[in-house]
């Protein structure tokens, strides 16, 4: 009895560590198919864990430097805004010159002559330099005082020698301007000048007598004006000028007032 007893229990302890060996790979097997059929489980998390923390290592730098580089960001336009809105400060200067200053010039033809000898000119060129007066005598006339320099290329002859110069007439006087409508002008002048003289004997002949004589010329003018744009104004001019010099002078003449 006690050996059959034996031989029961023996046979019952292989039989369940064989069971236990096949238990083990069955096992093993169940839990990955179950993962395999559950993939949100425990432990599918918490292997994924480490990668959602180092996702989210980069969005919480960014969201720390973000307020850092709003502030520059708002300026910015702030900044911009203040520029634009600024008003222009005019300089004392610009606002005394302001519609007062203007620098004329002109290109033409003139014929000039003087009492002694037989002079030709052709092409002739000025500059004139104008201040408007606070004078208002009359509505929409603007008067002007001037300075103009005239330089005048002659050649000529006397005494049977020829001779090549220049005339310079230095003028001042008054300059009216009434404005007509849409931007037109009518001009009209009033000038006093003296004329100096520079001859040069053609052939370097040496003369005895000195036909350089300067002297004092008036003149008369009169034109248009029309605005082009803005502070400056075309036109055509005629000046006749009489005295120890006369001169009779067609030219188109440009204006710009500052």
């Amino acid at each position: 009895m006690k050996t059959s007893r034996s031989s029961i229990l023996l046979s019952q302890s292989i039989t369940a560590l064989a069971l236990m060996t096949l238990a083990g790979p069955v096992s093993a097997k169940g839990l990955n198919s179950l993962a395999k059929d559950n993939p949100g489980t425990p432990a599918d998390a918490a292997a994924e864990a480490p990668d959602s923390t180092e996702a989210a290592a980069p969005a919480t730098g960014t969201t720390a430097t973000t307020p850092s580089a709003a502030p520059a960001q708002a300026a910015t336009p702030a900044a911009e805004g203040a520029a634009q809105a600024a008003p222009m400060v005019q300089s004392a200067t610009s606002k005394a010159l302001d519609d007062r200053l203007s620098l004329s010039t002109s290109f033409g033809w003139i014929r000039a002559s003087q009492s002694e000898g037989d002079w030709r000119s052709s092409g002739v060129s000025d500059v004139t330099l104008a201040w408007r007066l606070g004078l208002k005598t009359i509505d929409k006339l603007d008067l002007w005082t001037s300075l103009r320099y005239a330089p005048i290329a002659i050649a000529g002859e006397i005494d049977g020698v020829s001779y090549r110069g220049v005339w310079e007439a230095w003028n001042i006087g008054a300059i009216g301007k009434y404005l007509v409508g849409n931007g037109l002008r009518a001009v009209g002048s009033f000038e006093v000048g003296y004329v100096l003289v520079y001859l040069r004997p053609l052939n370097d002949i040496e003369t005895s007598k000195n036909h350089e004589k300067n002297g004092v010329m008036a003149s008369l003018g009169a034109g248009v004006d029309w605005d082009v744009v803005p502070k400056f104004a075309f036109g055509p001019r005629l000046n006749v000028g009489f005295g120890s010099t006369t001169a009779i002078q067609v030219a188109a003449s440009g204006t710009f007032t500052f």
